[in-house]
């Protein structure tokens, strides 16, 4: 018997390689879980349902609402561990809070202790035979992000950081994943001949600059001192409407940092 000393640990099977994972202290006699790779028979899918925008006195906060649903083909009920990851702030200047979560997050000390405090979520479920497609189990949760309304949020980094940059800095705009190109595509059909090619050019919401166009719902338009905008969401709207001198400012600088795509 050996006590395995925490650090990263490469799995295999025989000669295959399966995975790696992150291996806790673990003391003779202690039990712990080890990842032997993907199984075909369990589906996780995570999609965004929803988003918001509001404002109070000189901060905004950004609510956004996902959805996890989880599918096993398998012909066993088994125990799960689900973990996804909030965006992890560079600054004190932006606070991130989970709001609602169902089921509840997981109750293990050594997660609450280790990983909970790093922004790490973990659901314990137990999946049954059959349950997938319409009677797929079903993980909901919602968080906050309260910054000044000054700053944007430049991109959600896959590590699980989260930069952001005051108005006028001309960093990089995020990535559109495949998924997100057919949905803009779809959204942008349903404008008219018009207002398409304006958005097209535009992209990206012109408040939540993050966010493009067509991504997580209608593309809404607004007259903005005469000038047509692009949003993604009610809430962007609501800011566009109430501060239209820095939503044209904050246009004029998307488009800056939008014209060498083209």
């Amino acid at each position: 018997m050996y006590i395995l000393l925490p650090g990263d640990a490469t799995m295999y099977i025989g000669s295959d390689f399966v995975g790696q994972m992150n291996l806790p202290l673990v003391a003779i006699g202690e039990k712990f879980t080890a990842g032997f790779g993907a199984d075909p028979q369990l589906q996780v899918q995570r999609s965004m349902t929803d988003k918001a925008r509001t404002t109070q006195g000189g901060n905004q906060a950004l609510k956004y609402d996902f959805r996890i649903l989880v599918s096993s083909y398998k012909s066993e009920r088994i125990k799960l561990q689900v973990w996804d990851r909030l965006p992890h702030p560079e600054t004190d200047a932006v606070s991130v809070s989970i709001q609602k979560t169902s089921p509840e997050l997981s109750k293990d000390a050594l997660y609450l202790r280790e990983q909970r405090p790093n922004n790490l979520l973990r659901w314990d479920v137990s999946v049954d035979p059959g349950m997938n497609g319409e009677k797929a189990i079903s993980i909901t949760y919602d968080f906050k992000l309260e910054l000044d309304r000054q700053m944007t949020i430049s991109s959600f980094q896959s590590v699980g950081s989260l930069a952001t940059s005051p108005t006028g800095n001309m960093s990089a705009l995020p990535p559109m994943s495949a998924a997100d190109l057919v949905k803009i595509k779809a959204a942008m059909a349903k404008l008219s001949p018009e207002d398409r090619p304006l958005a097209e050019r535009q992209v990206f919401c012109a408040i939540d600059q993050d966010s493009p166009l067509g991504s997580t719902g209608p593309v809404l338009k607004v007259m903005v001192k005469g000038q047509p905008v692009f949003l993604c969401c009610k809430g962007c709207e609501a800011e566009a409407k109430s501060h239209p001198d820095e939503t044209l400012v904050k246009l004029q600088q998307l488009m800056n940092r939008v014209a060498p795509r083209k």
